[in-house]
């Protein structure tokens, strides 16, 4: 947990799983929320990302053949905006997620975890990365987000306090 391993490792079985260093689980959530801003952006504005569809479509239908494509298009729009918010958002609610254990974050971790989940002084003062971390650990815990993978029970288990 604070970069024994120069790879990140989760405990799955009672065995350390190596994880692939080529995958950095711990950036996804700011690659959802810039997927959901995209799309979201196309939802707001479909007109204009299907501007050339659209003309043409205008050009080969009817008023009311045009209105019923272009209602259904907003439709689905929004719905798909739905469905992949709902589906994506999981990514950013991995609570006390292992893969936020990388060698370059693990210390800031722990702490942030020893400062917020066990409700302990800082041991000292946090850095930025420190208090980001005890925000998202924060936010999750407020967000009913609690899974630690047992996490907490291995570190009782191994003296950590």
């Amino acid at each position: 947990m604070v970069g024994q391993y120069t790879s990140p490792r989760i405990l799955y079985k009672n065995n350390l799983k190596k994880l692939p260093n080529s995958h950095r689980a711990h950036k996804m959530p700011y690659k959802v929320i810039e997927w959901i801003s995209n799309l979201d952006d196309i939802r707001k504005n479909f007109d204009l990302f299907f501007a050339d569809e659209l003309l043409e479509a205008v050009e080969l239908l009817d008023e009311e053949q045009f209105k019923e494509i272009f209602n259904y298009l907003e439709n689905r729009i929004q719905k798909a905006f739905d469905q992949f918010t709902k589906i994506i958002t999981a990514w950013c609610h991995l609570l006390l997620s292992i893969c936020r254990l990388e060698s370059n974050s693990a210390q800031s971790f722990a702490q942030s975890f020893y400062h917020i989940v066990l409700n302990k002084p800082w041991v000292i003062l946090p850095n930025k990365s420190k208090i980001k971390s005890a925000k998202e650990l924060e936010d999750n815990i407020a967000n009913s987000n609690t899974n630690d993978f047992e996490l907490l029970k291995l570190l009782s288990e191994n003296n950590f306090f």
